[in-house]
C-alpha cells in the first residue's frame, strides 16, 4: 500500500497541475464555471468509487482490478463527451484536438489520484501531473502560472525525495533510521526557491521565450519583434490563431487571400441591408433634418459630398429574397478579428443629417493633429482625445487584425486615444476623412495588418453625475421650427417627462426604443413608407438597427440635444473566442448606432434591443454590492414564498424532536431486512446522533453502554434495561456469538433501549449531586 505521506503530497501536486492547465488555457484566468463543475464531478464520482471499491486488506503491491481501471478509462472519455455536448449546443466553446487531450488526461489524473493507494496509480498520478503543469508552462506563459509552476516543482522535489527514500528503506538495517532527512528536504526547498526566482526574473524582463528557445515549441519571440509570441513565428501573438475563418501563419497558407472578390467597406453595407428602393418622383424634397445644431443646413440646401468613400445611406430599403439567399449559400471570411473584451462599437462612417429619407455623412471639420510617441522602444499614434483624466474609468486595449476588408478606413472605437501599428513612427501615414473618421493613407488597409488600440472608457455613473448634466444642458440647442416635427416633439416630451435633462433624458430614450419596438433586421417589409421613421415609431414598431438609430437621433434632435449617426461593426460577445481571446468580424456584423456630444466629445449609445456597449470591468467592492443588491431585490420580489419558507423552518426548528424521532421510525422499516445486529446497530446509531444534535448530552468519557445503566427507569425496568445492555453490548462487541436474547425480543428491547435514551439521568447516578 502506497505511504501516506506521498498520497497526500501528490493530492497537493494533482490540485497544482489542475490549476496551472486551467489558467493557461485561459490567459491566466481561473476560467468559466463549468470547467470547475466538471472537475468537481470527476472529483465526487472518483471518490465514490474509491470508497466503493476499495478493498478491505490491500497488499503491498496489489494491481488496480478492472473495475478500477473501468472507471478510470470512463472518466477520461467522459471529456470527449462534454466536448461533443458542446459542439451540438454551444461550439464557441469547444477547443481544438490537443487541449481535448490535455483536459482528457487532467481526468485521468484525478481518477488515478483517488485511487492512489495503489502503487502503481500514484506512480500514474504523479507522471501525469508532470506532464500537465509542463504542458500549462509551455503552452501560455504568464506570471500566475509561473508561480503555480515554481510551487509545483519545490512539492514534486519532494515528492521524489519521499519516493526514492520509500523505495530503498526495504535494504536498510531494522536499526537505521527510516524518516526522511531533513537535509535533503531543505535542499529541495532551496532548489525550488531559486528555480521559482529564475522564472519570475525571465517573465519580468520578457526573456522566457528566449532562455526556452529550442526546449519548448514557442515561436522564439522577443523584445524586438513581440513581447506577446507564443505560437506562429515572428509577431507570434500579433498574427491570427489559426482558424477555420482565418489564416494559420501567413497570406500564402490561407484562402481568404485566394479569393478573387474581397469586398469594400460600401459593398458590406451594401449586402447587409440590401439595395435602397428607389425614390417616388412627386416633385417634393422631403425635410431635412440636421443632427448637429452646430452644422446646421438649410434644408433644400443641397450639401457638398464627401470623397469617394463618402455615400449616403438610404432608409427606404426592402429585402430580396433572392439575394438573401445567394448571401447564406455564399462562404464568407472574416472580415477582421479583434482581440480583446467584447462588446465593441467600432465606428467607420459619420452621419450628420437625414435628407430626402437618406443618411447624409458628416461635413468636413477641422482635423486633430496625430503626435508620435514611444512607450517601450515602440511608436505610438496618439490621437488627441479630451477626456479628463477624472472620468476615465479604464484604459481599454484592443487589437485588430486586419484580413479580408478593402478600405481604407480604419474601424475605431469611441474615445480613441492611440493606436500602434508595428514599425510605423510616421504620422503622415494616417489622415482624417471629411466625416472624422481616422484613415490610412492608402487604398486600403492591407491585409494581416495588426493594429493595437487604446481607448477611454466612462462609466455611466460619471455621464449621470450633475457635473455631465451640466454639460449636457450648455450644448442644447432646440431645432428650428422648419426643421422639427411636432410628433416627434411630443413623442420624445412624453418619454422623458420623468428624467433629468442630460444622460437620464438619453437613457430614457432609448429605454424606450428597446422596450417597445422590436429588432427585425430580416423581416420583409411591405411597401416602404413616405416617411420610414414615422412608420416605425407609431405603427409597425419593427425594423432594423439604422431605423433605431435614426428614431433615437431625431427624439434626441428634439429635445435640443447634439446627436449623430454611426456605421461601423460591432463585435458581438456570441462570437468570442475565450481560448484565442478574439471576436471575428463578419459582413453581417455591420451595425448602426448613435453618438451624443456633451460639448467636447461624442459618446456611444446603443439604441437597437439585443446590442449592449462596453462597460469599465466592475471592481470587487463593486461586485460585492451588486451581488448584494441582487440577493435584496430577488428576496423582495419573493418576500411572502421566503417568509412563509421561515415560517415553515422555524415551526420545524421548535418541533426538530418530533421530526427527527419521526425520521428514526421511517428509516426502521429499511432495517426490517437487516439481521438483528444490524437493527440493533441502527438503533445505537440513531441514538448518538440524537443525543449530539438534541440532548441530552452524555458525560465525557462514559460510554454508550455506562451512559444508559445511569438513566431514570419505573419499578419494574430493571430486568428490561439489563437485557437492553446485554443485546447493546452484543452488537457491539460480540463477534459471531449467538443472540444473548429471544429473537422475537429484538424489537421491543430496541424500542426500550431508544426510550431509555431519552430519560433524565437517576437522581442517584455518580454524575449527579444529591439534591
Amino acid at each position: 500500500m502506497s505511504n501516506s505521506f506521498l498520497v497526500r503530497l501528490n493530492g497537493l501536486l494533482v490540485t497544482l497541475a489542475v490549476v496551472a492547465l486551467q489558467l493557461s488555457l485561459h490567459q491566466g484566468s481561473v476560467g468559466p464555471w463549468w470547467d470547475w463543475a466538471e472537475i468537481l464531478g470527476v472529483l465526487a464520482i472518483a471518490w465514490a468509487a474509491r470508497r466503493w471499491l476499495k478493498p478491505a486488506e490491500l497488499q503491498p503491491a496489489a494491481q488496480p482490478p478492472a473495475a478500477v481501471v473501468g472507471v478510470m478509462l470512463t472518466l477520461m472519455m467522459a471529456h470527449l463527451a462534454v466536448e461533443l455536448a458542446f459542439g451540438a449546443f454551444a461550439p464557441w466553446l469547444g477547443k481544438t484536438m490537443e487541449l481535448q487531450t490535455a483536459l482528457a488526461l487532467r481526468n485521468l489524473m484525478i481518477a488515478a489520484a483517488a485511487f492512489s493507494y495503489y502503487p502503481n496509480l500514484l506512480r500514474l498520478s504523479f507522471g501525469l501531473s508532470f506532464v500537465l503543469a509542463c504542458f500549462a508552462f509551455i503552452f501560455e506563459i504568464h506570471a500566475s502560472i509561473t508561480a503555480v509552476a515554481a510551487v509545483y516543482a519545490m512539492i514534486g522535489l519532494w515528492w521524489l525525495i519521499g519516493s526514492y527514500w520509500e523505495r530503498i528503506q526495504g535494504s536498510m538495517p531494522q536499526t537505521a533510521e527510516r524518516t526522511i532527512p531533513k537535509g535533503a528536504g531543505g535542499a529541495a526547498i532551496g532548489l525550488a526557491l531559486l528555480l521559482m526566482l529564475g522564472l519570475f526574473c525571465l517573465v519580468d524582463h520578457d526573456r522566457a521565450a528566449i532562455a526556452l528557445s529550442g526546449f519548448m515549441p514557442s515561436s522564439g519571440g522577443n523584445k524586438i519583434d513581440s513581447e506577446a509570441a507564443n505560437s506562429g513565428v515572428g509577431d507570434g501573438n500579433d498574427l491570427v490563431a489559426g482558424t477555420e475563418d482565418a489564416m494559420s501563419f501567413g497570406p500564402t497558407e490561407s484562402e481568404v487571400f485566394l479569393e478573387s472578390q474581397m469586398p469594400s467597406l460600401y459593398d458590406v453595407f451594401n449586402d447587409t441591408y440590401d439595395a435602397p428602393v428607389k425614390k417616388k418622383k412627386n416633385g417634393e424634397r422631403q425635410r431635412s433634418v440636421p443632427l448637429a445644431p452646430d452644422r446646421l443646413q438649410h434644408r433644400h440646401q443641397k450639401v457638398a459630398r464627401s470623397e469617394q468613400s463618402s455615400r449616403e445611406f438610404s432608409m427606404m430599403r426592402k429585402r430580396s429574397n433572392e439575394k438573401r439567399r445567394e448571401m447564406e449559400d455564399r462562404t464568407t471570411h472574416a472580415l477582421l478579428y479583434v482581440k480583446g473584451r467584447a462588446p465593441m462599437h467600432l465606428r467607420t462612417n459619420i452621419y450628420d443629417r437625414i435628407e430626402d429619407n437618406e443618411l447624409i455623412e458628416a461635413a468636413a471639420a477641422a482635423a486633430p493633429i496625430l503626435v508620435v510617441t514611444r512607450e517601450e522602444e515602440k511608436p505610438w499614434i496618439e490621437v488627441p482625445c479630451l477626456v479628463r483624466d477624472s472620468d476615465i474609468a479604464f484604459v481599454e486595449e484592443s487589437l485588430l487584425k486586419f484580413i479580408n476588408l478593402k478600405s481604407p478606413r480604419i474601424p475605431t472605437p469611441a474615445h480613441l486615444s492611440k493606436l500602434h501599428i508595428p514599425d510605423v513612427d510616421r504620422p503622415d501615414l494616417f489622415r482624417w476623412t471629411d466625416d472624422g473618421v481616422l484613415r490610412l493613407d492608402a487604398d486600403r488597409v492591407p491585409p494581416t495588418t495588426v493594429m493595437r488600440q487604446r481607448c477611454f472608457l466612462i462609466a455611466e455613473r460619471t455621464l449621470r453625475s450633475e457635473r455631465y448634466s451640466r454639460k449636457f444642458a450648455e450644448t442644447l440647442q432646440p431645432p428650428a421650427d422648419g426643421d422639427s416635427s411636432k410628433q416627434l416633439q411630443q413623442l420624445a416630451e412624453t418619454w422623458t417627462v420623468d428624467a433629468e435633462p442630460g444622460w437620464d433624458a438619453v437613457s430614457a430614450i432609448v429605454a424606450k426604443l428597446r422596450s417597445e419596438h422590436a429588432l427585425a433586421p430580416n423581416e420583409d417589409s411591405a411597401e416602404p413608407a413616405d416617411d420610414p421613421i414615422e412608420e416605425f415609431l407609431f405603427r409597425s414598431k419593427r425594423g432594423p438597427d439604422y431605423l433605431f438609430a435614426a428614431s433615437a437621433a431625431l427624439l434626441l434632435r428634439e429635445l435640443g440635444y447634439q446627436v449623430r449617426i454611426v456605421s461601423g461593426f460591432y463585435a458581438s460577445p456570441e462570437r468570442f473566442d475565450s481560448v484565442s481571446g478574439q471576436t471575428p468580424i463578419y459582413t453581417q456584423d455591420a451595425h448602426f448606432w448613435v453618438e451624443v456630444c456633451d460639448g467636447v466629445n461624442w459618446h456611444t449609445v446603443e439604441p437597437s434591443p439585443g446590442y449592449e456597449t462596453l462597460a469599465p470591468p466592475r471592481d470587487f467592492q463593486t461586485l460585492v454590492a451588486e451581488a448584494i443588491w441582487f440577493a435584496c431585490d430577488w428576496c423582495w420580489l419573493r418576500k411572502w414564498t421566503l417568509a412563509m419558507i421561515a415560517g415553515l423552518l422555524g415551526l420545524a426548528w421548535v418541533i426538530r424532536p418530533l421530526l427527527f424521532d419521526l425520521g428514526v421510525r421511517v428509516t426502521e422499516l429499511w432495517t426490517v431486512l437487516c439481521d438483528e445486529r444490524r437493527r440493533v446497530l441502527h438503533t445505537l446509531c440513531a441514538i448518538q446522533v440524537r443525543e449530539r444534535f438534541l440532548g441530552p448530552q452524555r458525560p465525557k468519557g462514559a460510554t454508550l453502554q455506562v451512559w444508559l445503566s445511569q438513566k431514570s427507569i419505573a419499578v419494574g425496568e430493571e430486568a428490561l434495561r439489563r437485557q437492553s445492555l446485554d443485546l447493546c453490548s452484543w452488537a457491539l462487541y460480540g463477534g459471531h456469538s449467538a443472540c444473548p436474547v429471544d429473537k422475537a425480543d429484538v424489537d421491543s428491547l430496541r424500542r426500550f433501549t431508544w426510550k431509555l435514551s431519552r430519560r433524565p439521568l437517576s437522581v442517584t447516578s455518580p454524575d449527579r449531586k444529591p439534591n
